[in-house]
């Protein structure tokens, strides 16, 4: 495999992808056929959405005065106006159930068909509105014909503390109202006893029907006020428990890490398969042998990489792997995965976009001779005339080591501005430091610059993961640490050296490319100077790398954002918004 020349430009798509990719019908014979019936679930959605409109403009409009004439006859006025009241409320629950209709929620789908049922026999009441009822009923039915496409689940826990809340805050405002009206009832124009009481405060909890007679003085008004805030509030609460996705609560067992583990040491060929192995990870196993390492962060599942199993397995795992996503209410995304196998993301369903080209240096021609290699052949002869040399040490790492490699780590993140990153990346830990072998920069005592090597299992390539150095180092002490180690690594056997990606780097150059991917080369050019992406991407073709794409892959063309933001996210390493918003301001881990 020969390498790239120095000024070599990055691939683009056309050029990548000359041959025609698989159709779906190739996947056919050994995926299960793609059940995504997405429109299933929308589209009752819209139409509950719809109904909504509909019962609030019903429950404002007078009702006929022909069939008023009639329910006169059957039901009292009271029982009317509370009907109207009611159906207006109905119809703003039917609205905010609709977008979690919209997310295929099982919960939605059950309080939905409560809802729609309650409202038949209340258009009937409060002016005989059979019209409504009608596609009331209709919206049931085909509510109950889709069913099996609302397959996601809700948070169990906060399910329960949803219902809990809602039942405390029903059983304490009964008693707050009940003993308020009945105590405060020279604050109203009539006395109350302990059942209108009662009924009063039923009546305003569960309809937020106003009260029978009217506050004659401040303190009334605050108090019936108040019960309407309380039910407010108490309906809100639970409604918002009740929609959670399922979260994330617990790390992957013990049992789960073993299996992961001896999934990717018998399958893992990339430079990421080590990731799937941190801490931060949990793992979905597919039915074909393969493992998915993920993490949850909001209602995104952040994939790291391409399911890590059989080749024959690929396909399925994504799509399974997806299908696991939408059951527990979850946006799936895959961060950093390879073209081969884009037609497999794209038959389940993903989005894709050319996020990052990784550098691989083929050791098998590298060489620093010739006109290529003379900028290299004078910095290892400069580096050991004072006193600088390279240094492997093998695994398990002394502690008096790794001391003084956290010396080297604490001062490069504080010269960075920045906190340990995490997800795609290792972070410094003794513990996880420990059992890899570590290159080091030294002069006598004193460490310039370290990188760790991490495994690439079935992949005969040597790649780094933490990579850092002194602010007061000598010059080129990076270029000298990765001739050494590419030196090391071919001294090996090794094939290839994995530098590791180069963000947004040769992406949208072209015009031929997608509209997404020249945005994001509009953003990579305004952000370079403020990451240096541009920097970091011009030291890693100074070794004349092959550059292989990388992508990600997200489901729903509207899903971009909230899959981004969540995969800056775990990348940051913190746990919430607070804790990433002040990582930005330089905060460690």
């Amino acid at each position: 495999m020969q390498t790239t020349e120095m000024d070599t430009p990055l691939p683009n798509d056309a050029e990548q992808n000359s041959e025609n990719p698989p159709s779906l019908a190739d996947y056919s014979s050994r995926t299960p056929r793609r059940i995504n019936p997405i429109w299933g679930a929308r589209l009752p959605a819209i139409l509950v959405f719809f109904t909504g409109l509909v019962n609030i403009w019903s429950a404002i409009t007078p009702a006929l005065s022909g069939r008023l004439a009639w329910l006169d006859l059957v039901l009292p006025f009271d029982a009317r106006k509370h009907g109207a009241f009611t159906a207006a409320l109905l119809g703003f629950a039917l609205l905010l159930l609709a977008q979690s209709l919209w997310r295929r929620k099982q919960v939605a789908w059950a309080l939905t068909l409560a809802s729609l049922l309650v409202s038949i026999p209340i258009h009937l009441f409060k002016g005989f509105d059979w019209e409504e009822a009608i596609v009331a009923l209709a919206i049931i039915s085909i509510l109950w014909l889709t069913r099996r496409n609302f397959v996601a689940r809700s948070d169990a826990p906060s399910l329960k503390q949803g219902v809990s809340a809602l039942v405390f805050a029903f059983i304490a405002t009964l008693g707050y109202g009940t003993a308020g009206f009945y105590l405060l009832d020279e604050q109203f124009s009539v006395n109350f006893d302990l059942i209108s009481s009662l009924r009063q405060t039923l009546l305003m909890f569960t309809e937020f029907s106003p009260a029978q007679s009217q506050p004659i003085t401040h303190h009334g008004a605050w108090f019936a006020d108040s019960i309407y805030g309380i039910a407010l509030c108490s309906f809100t609460y639970a409604a918002w428990m009740f929609a959670r996705p399922v979260l994330n609560r617990q790390p992957a067992t013990t049992t789960e890490y073993e299996k992961a583990h001896e999934i990717v040491q018998a399958n893992g060929a990339t430079a990421f398969a080590f990731c799937a192995l941190l801490p931060d990870k949990r793992y979905w196993f597919s039915d074909g042998g393969s493992v998915v390492a993920y993490a949850v962060v909001g209602r995104v599942a952040v994939a790291m990489g391409d399911p890590i199993g059989p080749t024959n397995d690929q396909s399925a795992a994504i799509l399974g792997f997806t299908k696991f996503c939408h059951s527990n209410d979850w946006r799936p995304g895959f961060y950093e995965v390879y073209d081969q196998n884009l037609a497999a993301h794209r038959a389940a369903g993903l989005q894709t976009l050319r996020i990052a080209h990784e550098a691989v240096v083929d050791l098998r021609n590298w060489s620093t001779a010739g006109k290529s290699g003379k900028d290299f052949r004078a910095i290892p002869n400069s580096f050991a005339k004072s006193g600088v040399v390279a240094r492997m040490h093998e695994a398990p790492l002394s502690d008096e080591l790794l001391a003084k490699l956290r010396e080297v780590s604490d001062e490069w993140l504080v010269h960075m501005n920045g906190s340990e990153k995490a997800f795609s990346l290792g972070w410094f830990d003794e513990d996880l430091l420990r059992d890899h072998p570590v290159m080091t920069v030294e002069e006598g005592d004193t460490i310039w610059a370290f990188a760790n090597l991490v495994p690439c299992f079935q992949l005969n390539e040597c790649t780094i993961d933490l990579m850092r150095r002194r602010q007061d180092c000598p010059r080129n002490t990076m270029e000298f640490l990765f001739l050494s180690l590419f030196e090391w690594s071919k001294s090996r056997g090794y094939d290839t050296f994995n530098l590791g990606p180069s963000p947004f780097a040769g992406v949208g150059e072209h015009d031929e490319d997608p509209a997404i991917e020249r945005a994001l080369n509009g953003i990579y050019e305004h952000m370079n100077r403020f990451y240096n992406f541009k920097g970091l991407h011009a030291f890693k073709q100074k070794f004349r790398p092959i550059w292989r794409p990388l992508y990600l892959t997200w489901d729903g063309k509207g899903g971009l954002p909230l899959v981004a933001a969540a995969i800056i996210r775990a990348d940051s390493g913190q746990d919430g918004w607070f804790d990433f918003v002040m990582s930005l301001r330089g905060g460690k881990k």
